[in-house]
This record gives C-alpha cells, structure tokens and sequence, in this order.
C-alpha cells in the first residue's frame, strides 16, 4: 500500500521549507500570496488513488484563472520539481 497524504504532506513541509526565501505551514482553506503577489497552493493526494474532490478542483480552477501556481502531488519530489519550475 502507498503512503498516506498526512505522511506525503509531512515530508513536502520539511522539503520545501529548505527552499530559498521560502516560508511554508499547513493551511487547510484559504490562500497565500508568494512575494511576487502570485496565489501558490500545494495539495497533496495518497500515492495511490488519490484523487481531488470537487470542491478542490473548483479551487484549482479559480486559482489558476486568477494567474495562481497549483501543484497537485503525491511525493516530495514532484513537490520540489514542480514548485521550482514555478518559480521565476
């Protein structure tokens, strides 16, 4: 069995918390703006069948029309990957 998001969660945290002129804490609703004023969210899903709900698929979509960075992820790597992609 794969991992759990509470584990995948915990080990994101701590990775992208290393990242320079980053700071990071779990946020269970609401948003935060990163320091060039863009919405980033970070949502993580179980390794297997992880899947979205409905309310955050509609989350994604408003973020992102609002030019915001979502990343959907199951490991740490894909984290650090997609979030340094992200940045400018």
């Amino acid at each position: 069995m794969g991992r759990s998001e509470a584990l995948i969660l915990q080990d994101v945290l701590v990775e992208v918390s290393h990242l320079p002129q980053t700071m990071v804490w779990r946020n269970n609703t609401g948003r935060l703006p990163d320091r060039y004023g863009r919405l980033v969210s970070l949502e993580t899903k179980r390794e297997r069948n992880g899947r979205q709900s409905k309310k955050q698929q509609i989350f994604q979509a408003a973020g992102e029309k609002a030019r915001g960075v979502y990343i959907l992820a199951n490991s740490v790597d894909q984290v650090l990957l997609r979030t340094l992609a992200a940045l400018p």
